[in-house]
């Protein structure tokens, strides 16, 4: 009879187990009892968003974009707009000493016809971006506003992916004449806006420890520096529209 009922028993706790699942005899390896991330053979991570960081988020960020002469270019943030997602860049510093204009012929000067603009959206364009940094940067109609003492007048506009920067947005972005220094090959140096000066055959540029010439320089005087400006997309989208 105990024999009976001890088979009995024993059938009953292997049916329990059955019902339970106890039939896996694989250790919980962490002993937690919590189940672990599932393995796959191709070793996939976890994914922290695809969206590519953009170049800069707010005004007075920096970050180096390009080249010339073989150094990096680094540019200031002046204004960033999200809900575009398009930044105005101008260079930290200036990237090298040259004329506004090569002729002392001045009749008709404008930025519209200055050798300089040729220049930035020719050979500098060219020379100091990569095919896929070339896509990001707009094409801008540029407004060149009257010289706001003299009232010589700034032209017609253009649509450029590089210029000069106004007097009237050099006021805007920086805040003292402190902070519109820049240096050239390690020294201060003045640059040029692309706002005419008394009249059409100088200008505005800034003096070497910032504030501006209103009066300008001459056009083609060798002793001013460039400091380029942009405005990059920060769409990923909108670049690939832009490649050419």
């Amino acid at each position: 009879m105990k024999k009976i009922l001890a088979l009995l028993l024993a059938l009953m706790l292997a049916l329990s187990l059955a019902a339970c699942g106890g039939g896996n005899d694989t250790p919980d390896p962490s002993g937690s009892g919590t189940s672990q991330p599932e393995q796959t053979s191709d070793n996939t991570q976890p994914t922290t968003g695809g969206e590519k960081e953009a170049l800069v988020k707010q005004a007075g960020d920096t970050a180096s974009y390009g080249a010339y002469n073989g150094q990096p270019i680094e540019w200031l943030a002046l204004a960033v707009d999200l809900e575009n997602e398009k930044a105005l860049l101008v260079s930290k510093d200036c990237i090298c000493i040259r004329q506004f204009h090569e002729s002392d012929d001045t009749t008709g000067l404008s930025w519209e016809t200055s050798d300089i603009r040729v220049w930035l959206n020719g050979e500098f364009y060219d020379t100091a971006f990569q095919a896929e940094q070339k896509a990001m940067l707009l094409e801008t109609t540029v407004i060149t506003p009257p010289n706001s003492e003299s009232g010589a007048a700034g032209g017609n506009d253009t649509l450029d992916r590089v210029f000069l920067l106004s007097e009237q947005e050099v006021k805007q972005y920086f805040t003292s004449d402190e902070a519109m220094v820049a240096q050239c090959q390690g020294e201060d140096c003045s640059w040029w806006t692309r706002t005419p000066g008394n009249d059409n055959s100088g200008y505005v540029c800034t003096y070497t420890d910032g504030g501006l010439y209103m009066t300008g320089n001459t056009a083609y005087s060798t002793g001013v520096a460039v400091r380029p400006a942009i405005w990059i997309s920060l769409s990923d989208e909108a670049a690939t529209e832009n490649k050419n």
